[in-house]
C-alpha cells in the first residue's frame, strides 16, 4: 500500500512540474512587417513606429504594442489573413 501511495505522490509531483512549463511555438506561415517577410514568426519585432503595416499570413493573431520591445499592453490585434496599418512600435507573435 505504501508503495502505491508513494508512486501516486511522485506521479502527481511530476505532472505538476511538467504542466507548469510552457514552450514557445512559432506561428506557422509568413508575416510581412513593414514589407519585411518573417517566416514562422515568433516573439517580438520592434519596428520603431509611429505606424506599422502588417500582413498576417500565419495561423496566429499578431499583437501590436505602442512601445518598442512589446512593452506595455497591446493596442491592436491582427487576425490571421488580415492586412492592416496601425499606430505602433512593435509586433508580437506568441
Amino acid at each position: 500500500m505504501r508503495r502505491f501511495r508513494a508512486w501516486g505522490i511522485a506521479s502527481a509531483v511530476a505532472l505538476l512540474a511538467w504542466s507548469g512549463t510552457e514552450t514557445a511555438v512559432a506561428a506557422s506561415g509568413v508575416a510581412f512587417i513593414n514589407g519585411v517577410a518573417h517566416q514562422n514568426p515568433q516573439g517580438c519585432y520592434s519596428v520603431g513606429g509611429p505606424t506599422v503595416h502588417v500582413v498576417n499570413f500565419t495561423d496566429t493573431t499578431a499583437k501590436v504594442y505602442p512601445r518598442p520591445n512589446c512593452a506595455g499592453a497591446p493596442e491592436s490585434w491582427i487576425s490571421p489573413g488580415a492586412q492592416v496599418q496601425v499606430s505602433g512600435a512593435s509586433v508580437s507573435f506568441d
